[in-house]
């Protein structure tokens, strides 16, 4: 894990952060009530808390799936709660990106495995032709240990663990500064999540990465972490 600088300026700020939903109704929920924290560049900070403690809505929030309701979230001095331009949503989403808790629903079943990864490298135009797609692509299948001749195969032909492998290789297609995983391992088998584990801090190794990890697994996160913020009913407890 990376040795933490704290004299360093955060990457990521999130102040007084609310997320409620249905609010001033009777069924108002208080996912997030005022909660703050700091992630520093190359760390990885874990956030952990039981089912329902608000952990993976701040992920959300973070990524701005959420518009807040209140509170501030400030990505390299911008306050990305307050962003309302298309354009600088997108440069946004280019800096940070998400891995989904789900690999079964979090990959199109329609689509190949080349036109999953090569989604995000279209949107934000860091490709021109077919053979530099085919080329990245091929490369990030590499990065992650799958085979890049399986660029051309489906989600259903994976196992669980491989199909993790390229939501990783999705993530990582944009060269982000920072990734969201939520609850990357919870889905997969127990002799499989320390092969992602170990994935996951090789990738942080070669490309500097800052990661939100959240889990509710407390033995996972303390491995993996730099530092942990334990969430309980929408509050950082500890």
């Amino acid at each position: 894990m990376t040795q933490l600088a704290n004299e360093q300026e955060p990457i990521l700020k999130v102040r007084n952060l609310k997320q409620y939903f249905n609010e001033g109704s009777k069924g108002e929920v208080r996912a997030i009530d005022d909660i703050s924290f700091d992630i520093f560049k190359g760390e990885t900070f874990g956030l952990v808390g039981e089912s329902g403690s608000g952990k993976t809505t701040t992920g959300r929030a973070v990524m701005r799936l959420y518009q807040p309701t209140s509170g501030e979230i400030i990505f390299e001095e911008k306050d990305i709660a307050s962003l309302k331009n298309r354009r600088d949503m997108l440069d946004f989403r280019k800096d940070i990106q998400m891995i989904f808790q789900d690999p079964y629903a979090s990959l199109n079943p329609r689509m190949k495995v080349e036109d999953i990864i090569a989604e995000g490298l279209e949107i934000h135009g860091l490709v021109k032709t077919k053979t530099e797609r085919k080329a990245k692509v091929a490369d990030l299948l590499e990065q992650v240990g799958l085979n890049p001749q399986h660029a051309t195969r489906y989600p259903h032909e994976f196992s669980g663990g491989q199909r993790q492998r390229i939501g990783i290789a999705r993530a990582l297609a944009v060269a982000p500064k920072m990734i969201v995983a939520d609850e990357p391992i919870s889905a997969l088998d127990v002799s499989i999540q320390a092969q992602v584990v170990n994935l996951l801090e090789e990738l942080q190794k070669d490309f500097g990465l800052t990661f939100l990890f959240i889990a509710h697994d407390l033995s996972m996160v303390k491995y993996i972490s730099d530092r942990i913020a334990v969430m309980y009913m929408g509050k950082i407890v500890e």
